[in-house]
């Protein structure tokens, strides 16, 4: 009989389908010894968990901020700056920041752009001069305005694109901004990279269905895989270049238990992160579980969790 059949029966889980948001409140326990089980049985498990405040945090910062056209070659310490000032914003920004950024991706155009520059300005000057990091956002943001206007001498209408993630194309042709569930692909793809040591043909990836992502996906994927990664930094959990390729398809979840069980264990982690950040308490077999996940990990060899998040939470959940 499969495992989740036994543990269904085990804990009287009825229908056809495991659902994380049934099981995370009612069946702790089903959880427990789902994890117990896949470490017994030395099953790699890859989760990542997106903040989505953070995530915008980052990108105001990859994009307004720190600009790639106008960077340096990345390094460790330009890595760690960027995820300090991402943490500043994270933390003191108002939403209307956040709002803005959003607004100058949804609707890009000059206006909406500089409303979006304006709106840090005016955040930063709030905490000037006497913090170095909003002496550092509101010098190199209004580099940024000035950068602004010699594009648009260059290219008056694609200047303000520069300073806003690359959108991705959706089925219908509507363009889609900062996909976290696309970018967590494309780290859980070179984790498992790694996780093989680059022999990623012998990989098989079963994707729940995505009706309007599932050829942003491929497309990033095939994109991933071609990526020249000869300058770049060298990741310790995950291995971004390719010799190879895995195959990928997508199917509906109740035809793959495999799929039901990585629903279960993501909802797990995504919920309990999010109790940790709203300072609520969790079920002791919650915490139970998420340290059980840890103990298993193998972050060098990029199984475990991975947190796209501030580095306070990141101490908070012992990474």
């Amino acid at each position: 009989m499969p495992l989740q059949c036994e543990l269904k029966s085990k804990y009287k889980i009825q229908g056809k389908e495991l659902k994380s948001t049934k099981i995370y409140r009612k069946k702790p326990d089903f959880i427990l010894d789902l994890i117990r089980f896949l470490g017994k049985e030395n099953i790699p498990i890859f989760i990542e968990v997106v903040d989505k405040k953070y995530f915008i945090s980052a990108n105001i910062v990859n994009c307004h901020v720190l600009p790639a056209y106008s960077s340096p070659p990345e390094t460790i310490f330009s890595q760690k700056a960027r995820n300090d000032y991402a943490d500043f914003i994270y933390y003191n920004a108002p939403n209307s920041v956040f709002y803005k950024f959003i607004n100058a991706c949804k609707f890009p155009s000059i206006e909406t752009l500089l409303e979006s520059f304006n709106e840090i300005q005016s955040f930063v000057k709030g905490y000037f001069p006497s913090n170095e990091f909003s002496v550092f956002l509101l010098k190199n943001i209004e580099e940024s305005v000035k950068d602004l206007d010699k594009l648009k001498i260059i290219n008056q209408k694609e200047a303000h694109l520069m300073f806003i993630p690359i959108p991705d194309s959706s089925k219908k042709g509507k363009s889609i901004w900062m996909l976290p569930n696309l970018s967590s692909f494309t780290s859980i793809y070179a984790r498992i990279n790694q996780y093989l040591d680059g022999e990623i043909a012998n990989a098989s990836i079963i994707h729940d269905e995505q009706a309007h992502f599932d050829e942003i996906i491929s497309i990033n994927k095939k994109l991933l895989e071609g990526l020249n990664m000869e300058n770049s930094i060298v990741t310790r959990t995950a291995k971004y270049a390719f010799s190879d390729s895995a195959s990928l398809q997508f199917s509906e979840s109740h035809e793959y238990g495999a799929i039901q069980v990585a629903d279960i264990l993501a909802g797990l982690a995504m919920r309990y992160v999010q109790e940790k950040i709203d300072g609520t308490n969790s079920n002791d077999k919650i915490i139970a579980a998420y340290n059980q996940i840890l103990r298993i990990s193998d972050p060098r060899r990029g199984a475990g969790v991975n947190l796209v998040t501030t580095s306070k939470i990141h101490r908070e959940l012992h990474f």
